[in-house]
């Protein structure tokens, strides 16, 4: 159909589109127009596991917290094991050896600290453990930060931990920021660098998890470096006692305002490929504004941490090569951390959720993934991202078509002010008719579950559909559908 023909049928069209409009918005500037672009899709496999938390909420808290991170549609979690805390400490090197009270027996042991396995696995989510720490006794330094100076007690427990839960863990990763001393002591030990300390760390992990399991992912090194070797990792990739088998997926932490562009993907991309290891699936399993836990920043505890969820979620969905995202984190915001996260009287805000009267509530942020996740069923499986024409009008937009074949627009409208916006969908890859035409919004107040506009009878010709007075309220991630 010729433009102008287009063009002319639309306005007759719009006489019959019906609009409604649900809940009361703030007063907005003249709309401008997003354009969503379906011909060439920047990535043609986005992962469902963008959708992602990492640590743990408390032991006590499992059974309030897991089903409400269900309702939220987060799909894949990056938990630990504290492996200090799940031996007896009171303990010797020979104690172990020599099986001193049955303690070789891991039926003697502490398995608190893993019951998030359990219950993410429970609740539909994909799991990641990372196995950080060592026993003390275990260790040169003589605390949980040292090197193991003794290889086979150390992969005897390894073993034991994969064999009771190995058939619950779709991902296991050794080590955790191994560059940061804090995370990794050398004291005491032979190695001269952090480098080497954590390559070793690593080998004889994945060596005794595969004695065992042979299924399982295993890769690492969820480092917090990036750009050049990103930390230990290119150490850790260029390891030729490593087998294919031995490293499929490398992993890393990004905090920033922009945590995708921290991230230098294309820089890992290029290490993979010099290290003979092109084309192995990226995790960044731990992301935020900012590591510092008393922080005030309005992205982390205020009006704009929906905003920064859902522009970090957004540009993360246009990256082909990420597999997964752990936001940070699983953990409560407003009590003293369990003492299996091994950081006592710790209260941090970056936690997603809150715990009163034996009740949890989730923060904002978790508006942010269930908009995207759930009501744009962007978390149901393989999705494909686009690119979006936004400039000067919205903060961020992506398209998208989600694994059911649902066309799916994203918008943030990271503003103090409410913004009205027309939408065009272009390119898109169907059949004439009408559509319904649905927008969410999530944000400090709007959970990303309720529609607040409806646009019925809407058509669609030549591949072509568009929308008016999309209302998107101040410091709001608006997700529209069409079905």
């Amino acid at each position: 159909m010729k433009s102008k023909t287009l063009k002319s049928f639309l306005i007759a069209m719009s006489l019959v589109v019906t609009t409604t409009i649900i809940g009361t918005f703030q007063t907005a500037y003249a709309a401008g127009t997003v354009t969503f672009n379906y011909k060439t899709a920047t990535n043609s496999s986005g992962s469902p596991l963008l959708f992602g938390g990492s640590n743990e909420p408390s032991p006590e808290h499992n059974s309030n917290v897991y089903p409400k991170l269900k309702g939220a549609a987060f799909k894949y979690q990056r938990g630990t094991i504290h492996m200090d805390t799940l031996l007896p400490s009171n303990i010797t090197l020979a104690d172990y050896k020599n099986n001193v009270n049955n303690v070789q027996d891991p039926n003697t042991w502490d398995w608190t600290g893993l019951q998030w396995v359990d219950f993410a696995k429970a609740n539909g989510i994909t799991t990641m453990l990372n196995m950080f720490y060592a026993p003390p006794w275990l260790t040169y330094s003589g605390n949980a930060k040292g090197v193991p100076k003794d290889w086979s007690v150390y992969q005897d427990i390894i073993k034991k931990i994969i064999t009771k839960y190995g058939s619950k863990l779709d991902y296991v990763e050794p080590l955790n920021e191994p560059m940061t001393s804090n995370m990794l002591s050398r004291s005491g030990s032979p190695y001269t660098s952090q480098q080497t300390a954590a390559k070793d760390i690593y080998y004889y992990t994945v060596k005794a998890i595969r004695a065992v399991n042979t299924t399982v992912q295993v890769g690492g090194d969820g480092d917090d470096k990036q750009g050049g070797d990103f930390g230990a990792l290119g150490t850790i990739l260029r390891d030729t006692r490593l087998s294919s088998t031995d490293i499929q997926f490398v992993s890393y932490h990004a905090y920033s305002s922009d945590p995708v562009a921290k991230s230098q993907i294309g820089a890992m991309n290029t290490l993979l490929s010099n290290s003979g290891r092109a084309g192995l699936p990226i995790f960044i399993d731990e992301w935020n504004y900012t590591y510092v836990g008393d922080t005030t920043d309005p992205h982390v505890v205020g009006n704009q941490a929906a905003t920064f969820v859902g522009t970090t979620l957004m540009k993360f969905m246009l990256q082909p090569s990420v597999k997964g995202a752990a936001f940070m984190s699983f953990l409560p915001t407003n009590v003293v951390l369990s003492p299996y996260e091994d950081c006592p009287s710790c209260v941090i805000k970056q936690g997603l959720y809150t715990w009163n009267n034996n009740t949890a509530t989730l923060m904002s942020q978790t508006n942010a993934f269930r908009l995207l996740s759930s009501s744009m069923k962007l978390g149901a499986g393989t999705f494909k991202a686009y690119t979006a024409t936004y400039a000067g009008v919205v903060d961020t937009a992506v398209g998208a078509i989600n694994s059911a074949g649902n066309v799916v627009g994203t918008m943030v409208n990271d503003t103090s002010s409410a913004k009205t916006v027309n939408v065009n969908f272009t390119n898109i890859n169907a059949s004439n008719g009408t559509r319904t035409v649905t927008v969410y919004i999530a944000s400090s107040t709007n959970t990303g579950s309720t529609a607040t506009q409806t646009f019925t009878n809407v058509p669609l010709t030549s591949g072509n559909l568009s929308i008016s007075n999309v209302s998107i309220p101040a410091y709001s991630v608006a997700g529209i559908i069409i079905n």
